[in-house]
């Protein structure tokens, strides 16, 4: 969820002490749509077993 609402901040957590310069900002679009969903995926999937009964 974190990556989703702050992905530069994210990325310089995690990538940015081995990069030389910060990337596009086609990168933080696309990754904040596929954390984004990822996470709704996984929210589905942990409440699957309660909206089947």
């Amino acid at each position: 969820m974190f990556a989703t609402i702050k992905p530069k901040t994210f990325w310089s957590i995690t990538q940015g002490w081995k990069a030389t310069r910060e990337p596009s900002t086609a990168y933080f679009v696309f990754s904040r749509i596929g954390t984004a969903i990822c996470a709704i995926i996984g929210l589905v999937l942990l409440l699957q077993p309660y909206l089947h009964k």
